[in-house]
């Protein structure tokens, strides 16, 4: 199967001025399990309320410069017949076994089933709360506390199926070919591609990468996570024009069986999200300026979302989708109650799901002509 590019995502992508970082250049924590004695730099899991089974492996890590720019990582692996060791799928890498004959199994699937809720409490040191997380699971939950440098994420949901294409198809982030027939993987910092109609392999697999590192170009939305069951991703961003949030994900189009791979995506934004946009955080508000709806082949429909409020932002539950280059849009198709002297703002968030450019936010503001 064919994919390319669709036009509206590279135009978001072009506005994407500066790199963002991926990695710190600082120091690799590990964390151990909490006990009555060690209560932070620690880490409690669980599975449906009850102590985990004891070879569900967690490795827990964090990537800092100082406590203001972290990276922590949160990988599950089955350690059943081997020791495990701390070894992680590392960003560019296509999700895999932990290294060495003593590693752990990506496929969890022996241990917990597709309906069984994990939750991972880390508590370390920190001053900023994570403003740009990826999540690999589904019905995803993420709250933080920080309190006197100490930072609580507490990280619920259940594991999800990743579709992994011939490991021979891997396209490395900084391949400076443009030639991207029959690859899978990052585009330097930006984009994602996969050109893959079917996956050669899965898993069930549950991991995290909560990031404090920041765009310079945007700072200020702390608690912004997106869920996906995607097999690669960037970390979400605001553009340079601090009115897009882009996250591309890609994944093969079907799972080893031929059947198609359903992609599930949930993005937490944050109330200060939307106001800085230029629109008040209320219910009102937001369920009347945001729509979703799905271009595919030049046919526009309209998509259901659910949309879930507290007092810190808005929780976005999209339809199933295929990996298949559909185009959200997210939105307001009317403005009924704009004034006539158009001066308030109408968002646009425009969202990309597919093979190639995953989803990409971006924010528009507009004024209605009286």
């Amino acid at each position: 199967m064919k994919v390319r590019i669709p036009v509206v995502a590279t135009l978001v992508l072009a506005s994407l001025a500066i790199p963002a970082q991926q990695a710190s250049a600082g120091s690799n924590v590990g964390f151990v399990p909490c006990t009555q004695q060690t209560t932070t730099n620690c880490y409690t899991l669980t599975v449906n309320g009850n102590p985990a089974p004891a070879d569900l492996l967690a490795v827990v890590a964090l990537n800092t410069d100082d406590q203001s720019n972290t990276e922590a990582e949160i990988h599950l692996y089955d350690k059943t017949g081997v020791s495990g060791n701390s070894s992680y799928t590392a960003w560019d890498d296509a999700p895999r076994d932990q290294d060495g004959a003593t590693g752990g199994r990506l496929d969890i699937s022996n241990l917990v089933g597709p309906n069984d809720v994990i939750a991972l409490t880390l508590v370390h040191s920190a001053s900023l709360v994570p403003q740009w997380s990826m999540v690999h699971g589904l019905d995803v939950d993420v709250q933080y506390s920080l309190d006197n440098g100490t930072l609580t994420t507490t990280l619920s949901g259940k594991s999800a199926v990743v579709a992994l294409p011939d490991p021979a198809v891997k396209r490395n982030w900084d391949d400076p070919s443009t030639d991207y027939t029959g690859k899978c993987g990052h585009v330097g910092t930006y984009d994602v591609v996969c050109d893959v109609n079917r996956a050669t392999a899965s898993a069930l697999t549950f991991f995290a990468r909560f990031r404090t590192f920041v765009d310079p170009n945007a700072f200020g939305f702390p608690g912004l996570w997106i869920s996906t069951n995607a097999t690669w991703y960037q970390f979400p961003r605001l553009g340079s024009d601090r009115r897009s949030l882009v996250v591309p994900t890609g994944a093969p189009h079907e799972l080893p069986d031929g059947t198609v791979h359903v992609g599930i995506t949930r993005a937490y934004l944050p109330s200060n999200l939307f106001t800085s946009f230029g629109v008040d955080f209320t219910q009102e508000k937001v369920r009347e300026l945001l729509r979703v709806s799905q271009e595919k082949e030049g046919v526009v429909t309209e998509l259901p979302v659910t949309l879930t409020f507290d007092a810190s932002g808005v929780l976005v539950d999209l339809p199933e989708l295929t990996f298949s280059a559909p185009v959200l849009t997210f939105g307001a198709t009317t403005t009924p109650n704009l004034p006539a002297t158009g001066s308030s703002p109408l968002i646009v968030i425009y969202a990309l799901l597919s093979t190639l450019s995953g989803v990409a936010l971006v924010a528009t503001r507009r004024r209605r002509v009286s």
